[in-house]
């Protein structure tokens, strides 16, 4: 509801969320998985603090659309760069 918290970047806390019926995980958890998070979090926050930036979109083929003050780029990742799913 825009009325009752005026923004996306609102907080909003898990008692809340789950008061108003929505079904929640606990990133606290899953190690693996709250480390998999926090990690592309920080990544996201020096990339966004660091470059001109203002938008990530990446695909499970490591190609990214990034989005800053300047002209849309487009980045494959190089070629022999081990992607997660080629991990042994």
């Amino acid at each position: 509801d825009h009325a009752l918290t005026k923004s996306h970047a609102r907080h909003l806390s898990i008692d809340r969320c789950k008061e108003m019926g929505l079904k929640i995980a606990e990133l606290e958890s899953d190690d693996e998985i709250q480390d998999a998070v926090l990690s592309l979090h920080h990544s996201c926050m020096l990339t966004f603090s660091h470059t001109s930036a203002l938008k990530i979109i990446e695909n499970h083929d490591g190609v990214a659309y990034i989005r800053s003050g300047g002209p849309p780029m487009l980045i494959q990742a190089p070629s022999g760069v081990q992607q997660e799913d080629d991990a042994p």
